[in-house]
């Protein structure tokens, strides 16, 4: 089963950022998340490939899974990222209650993760649009 769980790990890594296959990088994370549905890191990696292709409810939906599922890291950068989400699909004042929260958890940290988030969503959607996906 671990070489199950790697071998989808990496090709939805690879796929992403070598070849910018999102669709098939949602498929892997999708497998992933079927064989480890407890795990949060299928929904994380999923979830901003969503933002990337534009489908922000079911971004807003991963994370949301991650938000109620981890109290810990994962949480605060689910956040983070459906804040994002949230933003780029219009709603700051559900983005602005989203970075709140994670600043609340995690105090002093949470303007750097929601840049990079930002920062990570344009460089897939960038990729999206110059492959024609």
């Amino acid at each position: 089963m671990p070489g199950i769980l790697l071998s989808s790990t990496q090709r939805c890594s690879i796929r992403m950022t070598l070849k910018g296959g999102k669709a098939q990088a949602v498929e892997d994370a999708t497998h992933y998340i079927a064989l480890r549905p407890e795990e949060p890191w299928g929904y994380s990696v999923r979830g901003p490939i969503y933002v990337a292709l534009g489908d922000y409810r079911r971004a807003i939906a991963d994370f949301t899974h991650i938000i109620d599922t981890d109290t810990g890291v994962q949480a605060v950068a689910a956040y983070c990222t459906r804040g994002v989400a949230y933003e780029m699909e219009g709603q700051k004042d559900l983005a602005k209650r989203d970075f709140d929260q994670a600043e609340r958890r995690a105090p002093g940290r949470t303007h750097r993760v929601v840049e990079e988030d930002r920062q990570y969503v344009l460089r897939l959607r960038t990729l999206a649009k110059a492959r024609g996906r």
